[in-house]
């Protein structure tokens, strides 16, 4: 596994078989990075899956979070 700690680091990781961690609030980059992902939720592992699967499913989450709040 490989830890980016810089996003300019992390395109260039990109098509190679390896482990990246990314750790974002950057829908956009994950969405252009990553293929899969985690999703976490106050330490507990809400979500895993295709990027694009568990964004969406996060959005919506936090939508209704706004929402209660």
């Amino acid at each position: 596994a490989v830890i980016v700690s810089d996003f300019h680091e992390a395109p260039g990781l990109c098509g190679r078989s390896l482990t990246v961690v990314m750790v974002s609030h950057n829908i956009d980059t994950l969405r252009k990075l990553c293929n899969r992902m985690i999703w976490l939720h106050e330490g507990e592992l809400k979500m895993y899956g295709e990027v694009n699967e568990v964004l969406d499913e996060y959005l919506k989450f936090m939508e209704e979070d706004d929402k209660d709040n």
